[in-house]
């Protein structure tokens, strides 16, 4: 963790980068130079805050988080959740084909502070197929909005991983690409 000269200079750099992107203007397409050196700034900033332990914990969501946008496309989950407005974990489970959480009336999505109890919920659910909990996991991430107890919405980011996006399609391509790669490596352990 950083000592508290360093923490303070990489705020100033945070505030004098965001400052420098707000005067630049911000406008999607020609904003991308300031946009990566805000975005660089808060990322230093983050990673000096944490803990050696933590990298871990965030390897083990970004796994969970890719499993599931990967089950949630095989599914074709991101398909049925409506453009504009939401849809309750039932209806979205009956389109879906899966199994509604026992639990989404009364608990989920879970706080940033439970993240382990996420992560293995997570297993879980791609054993039982239970749509709910996969949702609590990209809802928790910022991937999936919730609405109410028991509503889930997409956000602009989500709406990448509908069937007919080209963002959508690459990043499947790339999971068939690591997981290729991770077959061939495995094979030659052997």
């Amino acid at each position: 963790m950083a000592s508290e000269e360093q923490l303070d200079n990489l705020l100033a750099q945070l505030t004098q980068s965001v400052t420098e992107l707000k005067s630049h203007g911000i406008a999607p397409g020609r904003d991308f130079p300031q946009r990566m050196k805000a975005i660089q700034a808060a990322q230093d900033l983050i990673t000096s805050l944490k803990n050696p332990a933590d990298y871990w914990v965030d390897l083990c969501i970004s796994w969970g988080v890719t499993a599931a946008i990967k089950l949630f496309r095989d599914w074709k989950v991101f398909d049925e959740i409506p453009d504009e407005g939401s849809i309750s974990y039932a209806e979205l489970a009956k389109k879906a084909n899966a199994e509604e959480s026992l639990l989404s009336e009364s608990h989920g999505p879970w706080p940033a502070s439970s993240t382990v109890l996420r992560f293995f919920f997570f297993f879980y659910s791609m054993l039982t197929r239970n749509l709910a909990r996969l949702a609590w996991v990209l809802v928790s991430n910022g991937l999936l909005k919730q609405v109410g107890e028991d509503q889930v919405a997409h956000t602009p980011r989500s709406k990448f991983f509908v069937d007919a996006s080209p963002v959508g399609l690459i990043y499947q391509i790339g999971l068939v690409i690591i997981r290729n790669a991770l077959l061939s490596f495995s094979s030659s352990l052997h």
